[in-house]
This record gives C-alpha cells, structure tokens and sequence, in this order.
C-alpha cells in the first residue's frame, strides 16, 4: 500500500507519514515500530525504520535525498509507498529516494512530526490517503458523526482512558 498526506512545515524540523506500523507503545515518548518518511524544512527527504526501544530515537536513516528549489512554506503531498521490501518516498508525485528493507512487512499508518535532539515541532497535515500502490486517489470522506474523537476540549483524565479503554464513564 501507500500512505500519503499534504503538509506545510510551519517552523524548524521534519512532518512525515508512516506505514507499516506494528506497535506505537503505550504514550507520549513512545517510539512506534514500523517505516517513516520525513519532509525536512531545508528540503531534505529521508527515509527511516523505526525499531529502537529507547524513547526518542529515530530509528536507522534508510535512505536520503535533498529536493531542489524546495520551499517549506507551502503545501507538498509526502508520499510513502511500499512494494514487497522496496519502499520509496515521493514529493509531489515525483521519486525522491527509495530503499530496501524487510524488518516490518505490515502495518498501521500515520503521521508524524519531530525535529533533532528532541526539539518540538507542529505541521500541518491535511488530505491523509491510504490506498492500493497506483490506484486512483479515492473520494474525501466524511467523519462519521457517531465517531466520538480520542481527546475532546475539557476531558478528565478519567474520560480519556476510559475512551481508550472502550468504557462508559458519566461525567
């Protein structure tokens, strides 16, 4: 499958999207299992398996690659493909780098922001697809209005893991 998202940088650091997923730990710190491709702000694209228990690492670069003319502020759609044990990154429909590895063969997807030495960083993300490799990009969606979000405005801490935990809690 394929896994891509449109992101805008809006500072210092890296937006990305990940496939293959096979655990995200248990909270904030945690280091999930799988593939990432990063979007850096000097243009730089890269991929990484993530497989390291301490919390923070980044993982092992699988590949690296640096865009011409890139300009962090405006929208370019990031793109993570697999195929077998080949994996590539796409900026804006065009290859960047690929890479050879076959640590994880399945997974989850998501997105993902960082930057060096455990420097905070926001993105934006917008658009997020998940899809066969090279089949036609499908129709939006909408949320589905039963779909109760993770994390609302005002929730106890109580409230939060009970969602988590698929309770009902009053409150």
């Amino acid at each position: 499958y394929e896994v891509s998202a449109e992101i805008m940088l809006d500072g210092a650091g890296w937006a990305g999207v990940m496939g293959r997923i096979s655990g995200t730990g248990a909270g904030w710190g945690c280091n999930p299992k799988g593939y990432y491709a990063r979007l850096a702000e000097d243009g730089t694209v890269s991929i990484w398996v993530a497989n390291a228990s301490q919390n923070g690492d980044p993982g092992k670069q699988l590949a690296s690659g640096k865009l011409a003319d890139f300009k962090a502020e405006k929208w370019h759609n990031l793109k993570l493909r697999f195929a077998g044990t080949k994996i590539s990154a796409l900026v804006d429909d065009a290859e960047v780098v690929t890479a050879t590895d076959s640590t994880y063969a399945c997974g989850m997807a998501g997105l993902v922001s960082g930057g060096e030495k455990n420097a905070r960083n926001t993105a934006l993300f917008d658009d997020l697809v998940i899809n066969t490799v090279g089949a036609p990009k499908p129709d939006p969606t909408s949320v589905v209005q039963a779909v109760i979000p993770m994390y609302q405005s005002g929730m106890t801490a109580a409230q939060v893991e009970a969602i988590a935990q698929r309770k009902t809690v009053a409150g």
